[in-house]
């Protein structure tokens, strides 16, 4: 007799899955051994996340690793996600080792200076000196 595989269900009550506590509702997939968790969360409950000191937002989905590691928590509407204090959207927020690599969620004020990338946006790679340049100098900083 063959064991049928869940590759998608959800929740009934709330359970602990690598060190995380989901909450009712959580829908889980998983489509193989070789392929990362997701947990997308009920759309009035986020999640704990002491690692990053902050909580994962209502509604969005934790991707986890098959070995328990937190890959990325994404959402398309880009809730906002605050690590640390710093509030990051969650439209691409993911996870290299313990660096979270995100964009910030809006401006936000950093030691009295507006937030560097809101300027630079997509024109701080080298190939555009000018645009870096010009985007310094809004930001009042040295070129």
């Amino acid at each position: 007799m063959r064991l049928a595989t869940l590759h998608r269900f959800e929740l009934a009550a709330a359970h602990e899955f690598f060190g995380l506590m989901f909450p009712t509702g959580t829908v889980i997939r998983r489509g193989s051994s070789n392929r990362p968790w997701e947990f997308r969360l009920p759309p009035t409950t986020g999640v704990n996340v002491p690692a990053f000191a902050t909580t994962a937002p209502p509604g969005v989905t934790l991707t986890v690793s098959k070995d328990g590691r937190l890959e990325r928590i994404g959402s398309g509407h880009g809730q906002t996600i605050t690590v640390r204090g710093l509030p990051l959207s969650s439209k691409r927020f993911r996870l290299e080792g313990d660096t979270v690599v995100s964009e910030p969620a809006d401006s936000f004020l950093l030691g009295g200076v507006m937030q560097l990338l809101q300027n630079v946006g997509r024109y701080r790679h080298p190939e555009h000196p000018e645009k870096y340049a010009k985007a310094l100098r809004k930001a009042g900083l040295p070129e």
